[in-house]
């Protein structure tokens, strides 16, 4: 069983990432830290994380769970890595956000799920995203929550499971669509590829 570890500031979060702790559970809230960038197979659980910039950046078999992620409206609090050409399963549960949750595959990415388990993004402007899916003689903006295949023949697509979603908040709603799928290519839309076997 991998090993859990109780962190309660920036500088903890950041020595448990950089000894390959594989579970960090979030006490109470960490303001002032860095872009944090998961590692193959880590999760990270519970407490709420404030950044400045960007938020978290997710690899590999990578949890997010019972957690808060606030960036500043205009940003990403939650991505994942185009550079890896597999994610292997990213899954969000219990995951509140103030910024947009981007899971693009673009660049090298060719295959990963992406399991989604009550995500609520609270607020995201994205009205400045000018990279948007395009078809059918459409534009699309990017949402609070992007699920965007980019791979113009991708050799298996990257299937996804999501349960309801909440979008904004009174007084604060997501100034760009709720959520957004956009299946192969940027410019041309075409029939999704077969699932991964």
């Amino acid at each position: 069983m991998a090993e859990t570890r109780e962190v309660t500031t920036a500088e903890q979060l950041q020595d448990a990432l950089g000894e390959g702790v594989a579970d960090i559970e979030i006490s109470g809230t960490i303001t002032g830290i860095p872009r944090v960038v998961l590692p193959p197979g880590a999760s990270l659980r519970g407490g709420r994380l404030e950044f400045g910039a960007t938020g978290i950046l997710l690899t590999r078999d990578n949890l997010l769970q019972d957690i808060e992620i606030v960036v500043p409206e205009h940003e990403i609090a939650v991505r994942a890595d185009a550079t890896r050409p597999d994610w292997g399963t990213l899954t969000l549960q219990g995951v509140t956000t103030e910024g947009q949750v981007a899971l693009i595959a673009a660049d090298a990415v060719r295959s990963g799920h992406i399991v989604i388990d009550a995500l609520t993004v609270r607020a995201a402007d994205l009205r400045g995203r000018t990279d948007r899916p395009r078809g059918f003689g459409v534009e699309a903006m990017q949402g609070g929550l992007t699920v965007w295949n980019r791979q113009a023949t991708p050799p298996c697509s990257s299937p996804r499971r999501s349960l309801p979603c909440p979008w904004g908040r009174r007084g604060l709603p997501c100034a760009a669509a709720g959520s957004s799928s956009a299946a192969t290519g940027t410019t041309t839309a075409r029939r999704p590829a077969a699932p991964c076997a």
